[in-house]
């Protein structure tokens, strides 16, 4: 983890070429007692990320509380460990950056977890090192509509009103085709939509032209009970890519390995290089108040 204390003046402290710079060379920054209110972090995106992003179609329901700044996953459970990912790695446009601003920190537990990937495949044997980064995987989307959906399910649960932000049926299906081709598109009983795509796991980094390992953490986990909120979209892995249950473990384990923690500490903001690094937290109790910035868009590779 590369710490940089502010010394509660970061507006002064800091500029976006030093930001750039210390992300190319570790992967991520934390930087501590910023002096920084969330009308800073809004007002001060470009110190942080270049192009900032909407958070997009797909992914956990957030609020958005300025322009492009949004509350942090609301379907994850406290209770439980986040799994280690990387944003939007079910979508094929991510950001290359993330930033996160502490607004208040959890009474107990809540740390935030950092993996380098790097780290993580050197872990691993070559055998299924390989395999892994010459694999293929395939998201699908389930999107009902708001109609089949209790008033209690309505804030757990991706429609496809949200996911493309109409009320209009054939508004919908014009986004959903013109991002999706007609192949893979489908309603189910007229009033559930379904989306497919694939991915390859290995794709290049637009920026150094390098290949970079990505967007398939969160397809190794554990989890410690059932998950309290309804799945949206499943991933699998495609027919030529299938682990075996001991490289699973292999894999899962190495994630588990290299996985760093530490806990923010109000107005602490967090910087993280997407490709580098997944990223997840802790189970803790109490209040734990995040917003999140995202940005430098790049694009997967996508197969169909």
């Amino acid at each position: 983890m590369n710490i940089f204390d502010c010394e509660h003046d970061l507006k002064t402290r800091v500029d976006a070429t030093m930001v750039t710079d210390m992300l190319s060379r570790h992967g991520n920054i934390l930087f501590r007692n910023t002096g920084m209110s969330f009308e800073d972090f809004s007002s001060m995106k470009s110190l942080f990320v270049k192009e900032p992003m909407k958070y997009g179609t797909f992914g956990q329901l957030r609020t958005e509380l300025a322009k492009n700044v949004y509350t942090v996953g609301k379907l994850s459970d406290p209770e439980d460990e986040l799994i280690l990912h990387q944003e939007k790695w079910y979508e094929n446009q991510y950001p290359r950056r993330i930033a996160f601003l502490c607004k208040s920190p959890t009474e107990q537990g809540g740390e935030s977890t950092l993996c380098n990937l790097s780290s993580m495949l050197n872990e691993l044997p070559e055998t299924t090192r390989t395999k892994l980064l010459n694999a293929t995987f395939t998201i699908k989307y389930i999107l009902p509509s708001e109609k089949l959906l209790e008033d209690s399910q309505k804030e757990h649960v991706r429609t496809w009103q949200k996911a493309w932000d109409t009320q209009d049926e054939k508004e919908a299906v014009k986004k959903a085709l013109a991002q999706f081709g007609k192949d893979n598109f489908l309603w189910i009983d007229n009033d559930t939509m379904q989306v497919t795509t694939s991915y390859k796991v290995l794709n290049y980094d637009q920026q150094t032209k390098q290949q970079k390992y990505i967007m398939t953490a969160s397809m190794f986990r554990k989890r410690t009970k059932p998950a309290k909120t309804k799945g949206y979209f499943s991933s699998t892995w495609d027919e030529d890519t299938q682990f075996t249950d001991e490289e699973n473990k292999l894999i899962y384990d190495s994630y588990q390995k290299n996985k760093q923690s530490i806990l923010l500490n109000k107005v602490d903001i967090l910087v993280v290089d997407n490709l580098q690094y997944a990223h997840g937290r802790l189970s803790y109790q109490g209040n734990r108040e995040l917003v999140v910035l995202m940005g430098c868009p790049q694009t997967k590779d996508i197969l169909n």
